[in-house]
């Protein structure tokens, strides 16, 4: 399962690249394992992928009536993994709200969710300079 935010850009080819190496680190088995960016205070939630065995954990009937929602998406993802022995991996190249007000457009990556308008000019110009 993958959950991305709006405009949260990615570097595709490093994200590929660590997809990869879960899939044949664990040849296709359970592995455990939630990819995103990882930070001391958790997983940031604006692009988070779950392996399959701990998407079916999570959305089991019996794992569901335990699961807190009255936070708030990164925080109820977090408390929901923080009892899990799980895998974190870290994927680099991820960058959201405050990294993209330094550099808005990223060079090595690429937007997976829709972007606001003001946002898709800046791109569409930034791609027309080569950029």
């Amino acid at each position: 399962l993958l959950v991305t935010f709006e405009a949260t850009f990615v570097n595709t080819p490093v994200l590929f690249q660590s997809l990869s190496r879960v899939e044949q680190a664990w040849a296709n088995a359970a592995s455990r394992t939630v990819l995103g960016k990882w930070t001391e205070q958790g997983l940031a939630p604006e692009l988070l992928i779950l392996t399959q065995d701990v998407f079916h954990l999570l959305a089991s009937h019996r794992m569901l009536r335990w699961l807190r929602t009255e936070l708030t998406f990164g925080d109820a993802v977090n408390a929901w993994l923080a009892p899990l022995a799980i895998q974190r991996e870290n994927i680099p190249g991820i960058y959201t709200g405050a990294e993209r007000s330094i550099d808005p457009c990223p060079a090595d990556a690429a937007v997976l969710h829709p972007v606001e308008p003001s946002d898709l000019l800046l791109l569409t110009e930034a791609s027309g300079q080569g950029l």
